[in-house]
């Protein structure tokens, strides 16, 4: 019996420094980049991030009733809005912000609920619920994207009450992205711990190659 806590203690002390360091390691990359002036910004007036309607773009058919010309008519009001708007986008779950100068487009997919698998796993406890979001980024421009300098956060319900962000390699894996090549797509997952009564889940995403971008939002509801 005290060989096997010793063991699962070490393990935890093992993954979690493991996590910290990772985590050091990008906090000491941001750093960096914000001593250096943004000299690695894209554009001096930022980047605004706006929805990508392309995939919904298709010919207007005979039967198209007017109803549905209006909703069409409100989105593409909508998207521009949220383009102006000196906070950056909101976007529904499954919607990709386009950053076009910087030649990024960025999907936050439907999340799935895990549960706590080990006794050191510090989230799903009472009261709360483990949502995990599939991330994906698209490099559209001409040069390597690195997807490490980028932050993605979470706050819950109304009151905006911090989520904290969960760490497991066995449920989640390793959540850092590393580089996009132009032209290709990363996957990664990201996941966060919420009251089970907050209602909702709003993350934002900030993109640090580009000290001039806006964030990004994406709202959950449960």
């Amino acid at each position: 019996m005290w060989k096997n806590t010793v063991g699962s203690t070490r393990g935890r002390r093992s993954q979690y420094g493991f996590a910290r360091q990772r985590m050091l390691a990008v906090a000491g990359a941001a750093g960096t980049a914000l001593l250096m002036g943004g000299l690695t910004a894209c554009t001096d007036e930022g980047d605004k991030p706006q929805r990508d309607t392309g995939a919904s773009e298709s010919p207007a058919s005979d039967d198209k009733d007017e109803a549905e010309e209006k909703d069409d008519t409100a989105d593409a009001d909508q998207a521009d809005a949220d383009a102006e708007e000196g906070s950056g986008g909101t976007f529904a779950i499954g919607e990709t912000a386009v950053y076009d100068n910087i030649g990024l487009k960025v999907t936050i997919s439907d999340p799935e609920v895990i549960e706590p698998q080990n006794e050191w796993d510090e989230f799903g406890g009472d009261g709360q619920i483990a949502h995990v979001f599939t991330i994906v980024l698209e490099n559209t421009g001409s040069e390597r994207y690195d997807g490490d300098m980028t932050i993605f956060e979470a706050r819950a319900g109304d009151d905006g009450v911090e989520a904290p962000k969960i760490y497991s390699s066995e449920l989640i894996g390793d959540t850092l992205v590393g580089s996009v090549l132009p032209g290709k797509k990363t996957t990664t997952k990201v996941g966060f711990d919420a009251p089970e009564d907050a209602g909702s889940l709003t993350i934002e995403f900030t993109e640090l190659n580009d000290w001039d971008s806006e964030p990004a939002f994406w709202t959950h509801e449960f």
